[in-house]
């Protein structure tokens, strides 16, 4: 896992949970974007945290420019967060 991304998921993973409590949180599941970077990273990891991992989605949109190596770091940090394999989805964009 890249350096960034993983140093943002130990911080974050390490702190207090973000969760609201059950009566105050009207979002149930989030859908969300994961490239492989530092800021798709600690928002994942937030979402994962307040609505918990089997409720994320997370796309990755491969284009022109991505590489291999951003998508496989978009899959460690969902294996690391907890999502279930089935919740990790990828979408070619490149058409």
């Amino acid at each position: 896992m890249e350096k960034s991304a993983a140093s943002a998921w130990k911080y974050f993973n390490k702190s207090n949970p973000i969760a609201a409590p059950p009566e105050k949180n009207i979002y149930r599941q989030a859908a969300i974007g994961l490239s492989g970077g530092i800021d798709s990273a600690v928002s994942a990891a937030l979402v994962a945290r307040a609505l918990g991992p089997e409720n994320v989605i997370a796309y990755r949109l491969p284009f022109k420019g991505n590489n291999q190596k951003s998508m496989a770091i978009a899959e460690e940090i969902a294996a690391s967060l907890g999502l279930p394999p089935a919740n990790l989805r990828t979408i070619d964009i490149t058409s």
